[in-house]
């Protein structure tokens, strides 16, 4: 970085256009980022479409809040220390599907109900759309960063409900009752794709050659991470509930039993979550 260009800048600021101005004309206007801070844009309005002088020193930051959706930005003059960053992640999803209920057990030789099925599972925040357009000045190396968040899996199937015990009276005699059927899973939580990051960029600087700039964009300077979020994983089936007990009788000198129900069967497993796809980049290089 020059010393003359760090001598006229004032560090961690903001300059913004006096009101009722057009903010893409009025001058001067810049971003500065100290060397290791972190600047947070957390409202669309807070970030200027354009700007004369954006600067991130040596392990600085730039922290865009995901909820913006998308940004468009431009500065006429850009100088990136090393290991500087702009990152706008998605967030992830931080509950996974609700559990489904265990099933009412059965009335006397009846089967027991069903398991609820599991919830679907919370999706995840894509990663921020970036469209930067940058004359660059001086450029150490910069690394941009919007990956999509991690969805959640899907809620466990309910037991199913325990069968009703087996009736040995005078008449009506019955074995007990089948286990209700567990819930299915719960379906996991789709997967959210990376930001879309268009960047172009032109050589803004008056002694620095324009072939100088492009093998440090394209040889490591600049690294670019837009993966898909992880999908949510299928939740577990839900066992089956276990059969109705057998209930014996003696009657004089004979005894009487009816045996118990069988043991319900398993919901199903619930699916994961769809893909998606990693984000797109697009890196033009501007010619004056």
């Amino acid at each position: 970085m020059k010393k003359s260009i760090l001598g006229a800048l004032i560090a961690f600021s903001i300059y913004l256009p006096v009101a009722g101005a057009d903010e893409t004309s009025v001058f001067p206007m810049g971003i500065i980022v100290p060397a290791n801070a972190t600047l947070t844009i957390n409202r669309k309005s807070d970030l200027p479409r354009a700007v004369d002088i954006f600067v991130l020193h040596d392990g600085a930051t730039l922290s865009i809040n995901p909820d913006i959706g998308s940004i468009e930005f431009t500065a006429r003059k850009a100088y990136f220390g090393s290991n500087s960053r702009i990152v706008s992640n998605g967030k992830s999803a931080n509950r996974p599907g609700a559990h489904g209920s265990i099933g009412p057990g059965g009335a006397e030789c009846k089967v027991g109900g069903s398991g609820t099925a599991g919830g679907s599972g919370n999706v995840a925040q894509k990663g921020l759309d970036m469209k930067l357009n940058l004359g660059i000045v001086a450029f150490g190396s910069l690394s941009i960063h919007a990956n999509g968040g991690n969805s959640t899996g899907g809620g466990n199937g309910g037991n199913g409900g325990t069968g009703g015990i087996a009736r040995v009276g005078s008449s009506n005699l019955c074995s007990g009752g089948n286990g209700g059927t567990g819930g299915s899973g719960g379906i996991g939580g789709a997967a959210v794709r990376g930001g879309n990051i268009t960047i172009e960029w032109w050589d803004a600087s008056q002694d620095l050659a324009l072939d100088l700039i492009s093998p440090v964009l394209s040889s490591g300077g600049l690294q670019v991470s837009v993966n898909a979020g992880k999908l949510g994983s299928g939740g577990n089936a839900g066992p089956g509930g276990a059969g109705g007990g057998s209930k014996c009788r003696k009657i004089a000198f004979a005894k009487i039993c009816k045996g118990s129900g069988n043991g319900g069967s398993p919901g199903g497993k619930g699916a994961n979550g769809p893909t998606a796809s990693d984000g797109q980049v697009v890196i033009t290089r501007k010619h004056s």
